[in-house]
C-alpha cells in the first residue's frame, strides 16, 4: 500500500468504510446479515436497526432523536465537531421535551 504524508507525519494508507443512513434499502439488510460477525460494533449496528424499526418515515419525533442521540455516543467519537453534535443533539432534545410538556399543560 502506498505511503501518503498527513500533516508533515507518513502513515500507511487505510480504506474506510461507512454505512450511511441515507441507503436504508440497501443497507438494512445487509447489516442484518453481517450482524453475527459484528464484535466491537454490534451494539451501534442493533441501535440502528431499531432506530429504523421504530422510525415511521415521517417527522422525527423525540424518541426518534433520543435514538439517535444513543447511537452518536455509541460511536464515542472524541473529536471535537462530534463531540460538539452530541452535545447541540442533547440541547436540542430537552429543548423539544420542554415545548412539548409547555403544550400539554396549555392543552388542559
Amino acid at each position: 500500500q502506498p505511503y501518503r504524508k498527513i500533516e508533515n507525519r507518513y502513515r500507511k494508507f487505510h480504506w474506510h468504510y461507512h454505512l450511511s443512513l441515507s441507503g436504508r434499502l440497501r443497507v438494512e439488510p445487509f447489516l442484518r446479515a453481517i450482524l453475527p460477525y459484528l464484535r466491537i460494533k454490534q451494539a451501534l449496528a442493533l441501535k440502528v436497526l431499531e432506530f429504523w424499526k421504530g422510525h415511521s418515515r415521517g417527522f422525527y419525533t423525540i424518541e426518534d432523536w433520543k435514538r439517535i442521540l444513543e447511537i452518536k455516543e455509541l460511536v464515542n467519537s472524541q473529536k471535537l465537531p462530534h463531540i460538539r453534535s452530541r452535545q447541540h443533539l442533547a440541547r436540542f432534545i430537552k429543548e423539544l421535551e420542554a415545548k412539548e410538556s409547555k403544550n400539554l399543560r396549555a392543552n388542559i
